[in-house]
């Protein structure tokens, strides 16, 4: 389930299904949630969320707060997985819809685009400009090559 209710069908890659499947096996016995807290279901995701980054050192002692608090944001991750969806080539429109977002603009915002980005898009092009689409050879028309015909100009509005 998604936090809008709408169930959402996601493929599993072998690793992380292996370890769902881990993680469900080993889950207290009437459980039914494979996420949980002592057999609960976790209604509040900043406490988990927070508990989880400390356990795996994803913490800082923030003065400002007087206390540790998380070196990273749980949409950081969901962040990630769209980048790195868009950078192996899987249309937008199908990252959208794993990763839930139902608008263009919030998808947008979490499809960030970096200096690494710009550099590659200039490689890319650089290449396309190179290689000549499929059999055509491309050519520039100057002054030499235009017809001696005399066109009148278009009326500019």
């Amino acid at each position: 389930m998604s936090n809008g209710y709408a169930p959402r069908t996601v493929y599993l890659n072998e690793e992380l299904s292996e370890m769902l499947r881990g993680l469900h096996a080993s889950r207290r016995l009437g459980c039914r949630y494979v996420f949980h807290k002592e057999g609960r279901q976790i209604r509040d995701i900043r406490k988990a969320w927070a508990s989880a980054c400390k356990s795996a050192g994803l913490w800082a002692f923030d003065e400002e707060k007087g206390r540790c608090t998380a070196t990273r944001i749980f949409n950081d991750f969901r962040r990630t997985a769209v980048r790195n969806l868009v950078r192996a080539g899987v249309p937008e429109r199908v990252a959208m819809a794993i990763s839930g977002h139902k608008t263009r603009a919030v998808f947008d915002r979490y499809n960030i685009v970096n200096g690494e980005d710009l550099k590659e898009a200039a490689r890319k092009q650089a290449a396309y400009l190179q290689s000549p689409p499929d059999g055509y050879k491309m050519v520039t028309l100057g002054k030499k090559m235009a017809s001696s015909v005399e066109r009148p100009m278009a009326p500019s509005y």
